[in-house]
């Protein structure tokens, strides 16, 4: 997918796959990284 056409749902649809489990750990990730990442998709 383009990055121009990247919506925000789908940001928002990473963003909740990674607090339920982040696929390097199999854990949900810390809240802090999904703060980064969502100001990073800002």
């Amino acid at each position: 997918m383009p990055i121009v056409k990247v919506q925000t749902g789908d940001i928002q649809d990473i963003i909740n796959a990674l607090a339920e489990r982040n696929p390097r750990t199999g854990k949900p990730t810390a809240k802090k990284t999904l703060i980064d990442v969502k100001s990073a998709a800002k």
